[in-house]
């Protein structure tokens, strides 16, 4: 008999990322940029409260804000519950290259 398969684990972890959609580039976009992206992830790992507290520029804060709502995290896990995680910041980066494949700098 394995006794291993009758422990339960209570083991608390923090939220980790399963999928990471990238933004879409703003069409009127003429060099590189980012976003600062503040927002919290639910008990099914989904996020929620999405704000862009700074931008480089303003028109990467519409792309950011959708492409994290289409992000999935694994939920932080404490006392073996899955929990609402508060106020995680992100980078979100817009890379922009030139004709010839080169990045377009901030």
């Amino acid at each position: 008999m394995d006794i291993t398969r009758n422990i339960a684990l209570n083991v608390d972890s923090e939220e980790k990322p399963i999928i990471r959609n990238p933004p879409k580039m703003p069409m009127r976009a003429e060099r590189s940029g980012h976003c600062q992206a503040e927002f919290d992830i639910n008990a099914q790992g989904v996020p929620f409260n999405i704000t862009t507290p700074y931008c480089t520029q303003s028109m990467f804060s519409r792309p950011t804000i959708k492409a994290v709502e289409t992000w999935k995290y694994r939920a932080a896990v404490q006392d073996g519950t899955a929990r609402t995680s508060r106020s995680i910041r992100t980078k979100v980066s817009f890379n922009l290259n030139d004709e010839n494949g080169r990045l377009i700098p901030e």
